[in-house]
């Protein structure tokens, strides 16, 4: 047998149920998903390997494309460095029409 208690304990219990689904779905109608992270940056320079690399090309034919000037090179700190700025110029121009 349940008691008027029982039962006055029940419908507080079941008010306090609802009373949280209704902040649930108020904060759920209100919910701004978060700004996407921009996407990471391309260092300025790179070193000579991580450029040949970053072309797709050996070492050595990235020597013989600075040689020709197809692509500038720069002396920073003692070390042989490409722009990627430089080294993406030279990707979307140049696709399939130089020869190293």
């Amino acid at each position: 047998m349940v008691t008027n208690e029982q039962l006055a304990l029940t419908v507080i219990a079941v008010n306090d149920v609802i009373s949280g689904l209704n902040r649930i779905k108020n904060l759920l109608a209100n919910y701004q998903p978060p700004k996407p992270l921009p996407p990471p940056q391309q260092p300025k320079y790179k070193e000579r390997l991580a450029s040949a690399k970053y072309i797709n090309v050996s070492a050595t034919t990235l020597y013989r494309l600075t040689k020709k000037g197809l692509i500038q090179s720069y002396q920073v700190g003692g070390k042989v460095m490409y722009k990627t700025s430089e080294l993406d110029n030279f990707i979307t121009s140049n696709q399939n029409k130089w020869t190293a």
